[in-house]
């Protein structure tokens, strides 16, 4: 269901063979999971073989009650 939701998707397209272990600082997918599910959003990620990253794609109401501080 995406009504009243925003939705991102985004997809590998050349990650030169790096793999989701390989990535450096930062939170990651798990940071962005944290942060959607703060305002009850969700997020879905891919690999391809090896643990090489195919995409990811996230759902966020539109707007959240009270703003975001």
């Amino acid at each position: 269901m995406t009504e009243g939701h925003v939705v991102l998707m985004v997809e590998t397209a050349d990650n030169d063979g790096a793999k989701a272990s390989d990535a450096r600082g930062g939170s990651g997918l798990a940071g962005l999971r944290e942060r959607l599910a703060v305002v009850d959003g969700t997020l879905e990620a891919g690999l391809l073989g090896d643990g090489v990253p195919a995409g990811a794609t996230g759902l966020a109401p539109a707007a959240v009650p009270g703003g975001m501080s």
